[in-house]
């Protein structure tokens, strides 16, 4: 029965990623994780069951990548996602699992009190281990606070902690809520609704506030050009199209690799410039680019071009723009890959913050480039892998957390959708939707303020978790101690 419930819980938290305005299903559902661990028995086995089901439901995305590129037998480009999904789904099982393990073993050493707030505690640091963007098992794709993005008025208090706080209230009134069936009294849920109600209330009161800053027009362009259709197509025909879109405004942003060259290495890039210095018009241009090394990276590129113009990708995409493991064996696996930028920069006169593709899921670069005086974030991406479901909207959500935590707006442009403007309250403010060639003409602002998360990142609310474990562990040796 308790890995009924546990697949239950999984089922229902991961209902949140793949079907629009359901967030609210997140307040209740992971509770039932916590209620079949109480009991303590077989936790590894919950855990690791917990954690693959969820996965499985909002990573459903990757059983149904196109890798038609990298094969032409039609059973292994089937296959071969599915099994990459199975895998990941395995991987981040076992960190549930580890997660539930010691969770079960900080409840044996606490007070019953404080279980609901160990457990909160103990999964915003679950939550951060897994998705570190220097190691390889980093994806922040399951946040429990990502689908609360529909809801920007509920999670403003993102710009003082993160969204690990919002992950941190969810899981916590969720919890609790559990706590009520287990001890049959309304009294755990008390500390959890004050603190509800109390970031409702402070982040209502942030939304409220004038959002000030210089005003710039800003153009996205989605030139609708993804997977084949960009290498199918003569380079001169996007080349023209691209010239022909650097008018009437004052910012014109291009998707990842809209420009599918290593444009360095091409005449291109002076044809294109030109375009941009005649019209004084800065550009930011996703293309590849090929150092004398002879390492490639995917890099966004600003215009009029000067040498050192250009911004490399710090986090390509694993399994789909390099290969690990595979790399350390196979010379071919290490020259196809991708290498990784080396540090975050700015790029134009107007302080734009690029962002390429996966970099936009991990918080630490937009901050990087905010706190190095970036006042707009420019966000550019590939996201013809999510052509089906809900992915590319939950994509578009950590976009609406960057926006938040540092309080700039967002512009991005995806090569197929979903390309956005996004203000520094997190309102998508325009789009144009997924699978369509259009562009999107607004006035963003420019700011230069700075919010605490984009001061001290997750360090505070890390520090409050494990604090609140410590303190659970020591009320419990003083209880036992009196007794």
């Amino acid at each position: 029965m308790a890995i009924i419930i546990c697949i239950l819980s999984a089922a229902f938290s991961g209902m949140s990623f793949i079907t629009d305005y359901t967030c609210p299903l997140l307040l209740f559902a992971p509770g039932l994780f916590f209620f079949s661990l109480y009991d303590e028995k077989r936790p590894f086995f919950k855990g690791f069951v917990f954690g693959t089901v969820f996965y499985m439901f909002n990573s459903i995305y990757l059983s149904s990548f196109d890798i038609s590129f990298i094969t032409q037998n039609l059973f292994l480009a089937k296959l071969l996602p599915f099994l990459a999904y199975l895998l990941l789904c395995s991987v981040e099982g076992l960190f549930a699992a580890f997660f539930a393990k010691a969770f079960v073993y900080l409840k044996k050493r606490s007070p019953e009190g404080f279980h609901t707030l160990v457990f909160a505690s103990l999964w915003i640091i679950y939550e951060y281990l897994i998705s570190l963007p220097d190691y390889f098992t980093g994806y922040p794709f399951g946040r429990i606070s990502l689908p609360f993005a529909a809801c920007p008025w509920f999670i403003q208090s993102a710009s003082l902690f993160g969204s690990l706080f919002i992950s941190f209230i969810v899981i916590y009134f969720s919890a609790s809520f559990s706590m009520c069936f287990i001890k049959k009294s309304s009294r755990p849920m008390l500390y959890p609704l004050i603190l509800l109600v109390a970031n409702t209330l402070v982040s209502s009161y942030l939304y409220s506030l004038p959002d000030e800053g210089e005003a710039v027009t800003v153009k996205v362009v989605q030139n609708g050009y993804g997977g084949y259709d960009k290498w199918l197509t003569p380079p001169d025909v996007i080349i023209n199209e691209s010239s022909a879109e650097i008018s009437d405004t004052e910012i014109v942003l291009f998707a990842e690799s809209a420009i599918p060259l290593h444009l360095n290495k091409n005449i291109a890039l002076t044809t294109l410039s030109k375009a941009a210095e005649d019209k004084n018009i800065t550009v930011l241009l996703g293309a590849l680019y090929a150092d004398t090394d002879g390492k490639r990276y995917t890099s966004v590129y600003h215009l009029p071009y000067e040498e050192g113009e250009v911004y490399h990708k710090m986090h390509p995409v694993p399994f789909g723009e390099y290969y690990p493991i595979f790399d350390l064996f196979s010379a071919e696996a290490r020259e196809a890959g991708l290498s990784k930028g080396k540090e975050v920069k700015l790029l134009s006169d107007y302080s734009l913050g690029p962002v390429i593709c996966f970099d936009s899921m991990f918080s630490s670069y937009s901050n990087d480039a905010v706190r190095k005086g970036a006042r707009l974030l420019c966000v550019s991406t590939n996201d013809s892998w999510f052509s089906k479901g809900n992915a590319a909207k939950l994509h578009l959500y950590h976009s609406v957390y960057r926006a938040i935590e540092n309080g700039r707006y967002v512009a991005r442009s995806a090569c197929t959708g979903i390309s956005a403007f996004i203000d520094s309250f997190g309102n998508i403010l325009d789009t144009i939707p997924l699978n369509a060639a259009d562009t999107i003409k607004g006035t963003l602002l420019l700011k230069d303020e700075i919010t605490p998360y984009t001061l001290w990142g997750d360090v505070p609310i890390l520090i409050y978790a494990v604090i609140a474990i410590i303190i659970a562990l020591l009320r419990d040796v003083r209880r036992k101690k009196n007794v």
